[in-house]
């Protein structure tokens, strides 16, 4: 059984191909990570109607106590692809509503488009660049939906009414923290996402760079969160991608998970550097004073709700 510790308001989503939490902290001094136990989420998947499990990881030390989520594989339950969504679904259920998680900082791997088009944000990206995007194309055409199953969407498509713009998903409090940081930071950069992995052509990838303007290319699970997360009330959210291959500079070059990967531990120690910057800073700033307040909760539908347990 999980006991829910007030104590801890924060929470860091992690997935890059081959990643897992423990192997993610594992080098980082004063830092120990353990998995906490299993909490099943309202959503449900297959004819049983099984509901998805979530792994929660706990990692603590040099002061800092947090919860962690491996994106890819919070769950030990297989899903098909078309049920991916519901996934992410329960993990930000099982640590917003069930874990009274309050900030949660969310990194994921990208491609980093360099150029000198007319919009271009960032003048010079390389493997290793770290960024806060300010926007997104969502290219993935996969319905949003945050209901647990067909029955109760129509009391989702009440709480659309009156939905949140998701121009306010980034937490600006949390954003300042990483000022005069490595971290680049533009409300004009684009991150465009895809289903993955997509395994883009050239031509496609000139298309999201000519025509798209994107600064950096990913997955759509970092714009679920993104999309989610402006529909519950109180809580703080920052996405930093890091850029672990150039597919406009790489067109020769064939692009595995094992250059992924590799390209993503030689960065991990900066980013989670300015991470734990992060959370320190929330540690010495209770309140933010941040627009991050008095949204709707599309969560409230939700019923009866679940007790954790493991």
């Amino acid at each position: 059984m999980i006991q829910l510790d007030p104590t801890i308001n924060t929470a860091l989503i992690v997935g890059t191909v081959g990643e897992k939490p423990e192997d993610l902290l594992a080098d980082y001094a004063g830092i120990s990570i353990r998995l906490l136990g299993v909490i099943f989420t309202p959503y449900v998947v297959g004819c049983k109607a099984t509901r998805i499990p979530v792994n929660i990881y706990l990692a603590e030390g040099s002061g800092l106590k947090f919860y962690v989520i491996e994106r890819h594989h919070s769950t030990t339950y297989p899903l098909y692809p078309h049920e991916l969504h519901k996934e992410i679904c329960a993990y930000m259920y099982a640590l917003i509503k069930l874990l009274g998680v309050k900030f949660i900082i969310s990194t994921s791997a990208v491609g980093g488009l360099n150029g000198n088009n007319f919009r271009a944000t960032f003048t010079k990206l390389s493997r290793g660049t770290l960024a806060v995007p300010g926007s997104f194309v969502d290219l993935a055409g996969v319905p949003i939906t945050f209901a647990t199953d067909d029955w109760n969407r129509n009391a989702e498509f009440k709480l659309h009414e009156g939905h949140q713009s998701v121009n306010d998903a980034v937490c600006p409090a949390l954003l300042n923290m990483l000022e005069h940081s490595p971290v680049l930071t533009s409300r004009r950069s684009i991150v465009a996402t895809t289903i993955g992995p997509h395994f883009e052509s050239k031509a496609e990838v000139d298309f999201y760079y000519r025509v798209v303007h994107a600064d950096f290319l990913g997955m759509h699970t970092l714009i679920k969160e993104w999309k989610l997360v402006v529909q519950v009330p109180n809580v703080h959210f920052l996405p930093i991608v890091h850029v672990t291959n150039m597919p406009l500079e790489d067109k020769d070059e064939e692009t595995t998970g094992d250059h992924v990967e590799k390209a993503a531990s030689n960065s991990n120690g900066m980013m989670l550097d300015q991470v734990f910057r992060v959370m320190r800073g929330i540690n010495e700033t209770p309140q933010l004073g941040c627009i991050c307040r008095g949204r709707g909760d599309i969560f409230d539908h939700l019923e009866p709700k679940h007790p954790v347990t493991s």
